[in-house]
C-alpha cells in the first residue's frame, strides 16, 4: 500500500506529465528505455501519420511561438491532416528525437517519416514553391 500512495503522490504533484511518468516508472522499478528501443519507438512515431509535427505544446495550446508559427504556416497552406506530439509529454522523446534527426530544435516536421525541417526551412519551401509539392496529397483533405 505505501508504494501506490507513493505512486499516486507523485502523480499529484509532478510539475509535468514527463516528470510525473520518469518517478512513476522508478518508483515502480521499471527499467529505462534501451538506446535501441527508443530509435525503435522513435521510427514509429515519426511515421504515425504522413505528416507528423513535433512541437513544443498541444495543437491548440503552442508553448513557443515557433510551433504556433509552423501551425499557422500548415494552416494557410490548407494542410488538413497532421498529426502532432508534444515533446514536453516525454522527455525521452525530446531528447532521442534531437539525435536520430540530427535536428538539435523544435517544431520538427517529418512527411512519411522523413524530416523535413523547421520553421525556418519550411518558411523557405513556401517561398521557393517546393513545399505543397513535399506533402502526399491526404495531407489536404477533410477528415473523413
Amino acid at each position: 500500500m505505501p508504494r501506490l500512495v507513493s505512486c499516486l503522490r507523485c502523480m499529484a504533484t509532478a510539475a509535468d506529465a514527463a516528470a510525473a511518468a520518469a518517478e512513476l516508472q522508478q518508483l515502480l522499478g521499471i527499467p529505462k528505455e534501451t538506446e535501441e528501443q527508443l530509435h525503435a519507438r522513435l521510427s514509429l512515431l515519426v511515421k504515425q501519420q504522413p505528416v507528423m509535427l513535433f512541437m513544443k505544446g498541444k495543437r491548440d495550446a503552442p508553448f513557443c511561438r515557433f510551433s504556433k508559427a509552423v501551425l499557422q504556416l500548415l494552416q494557410q497552406q490548407g494542410v488538413k491532416q497532421f498529426g502532432t506530439f508534444d515533446v514536453f509529454d516525454d522527455e525521452a522523446v525530446r531528447e532521442g528525437l534531437k539525435k536520430f534527426s540530427d535536428w538539435p530544435t523544435y517544431p520538427q516536421l517529418y512527411v512519411n517519416g522523413e524530416l523535413v525541417g523547421g520553421l525556418d526551412v519550411l518558411k523557405a519551401m513556401v517561398e521557393d514553391g517546393s513545399f505543397k509539392g513535399a506533402l502526399p496529397a491526404s495531407a489536404f483533405e477533410d477528415a473523413q
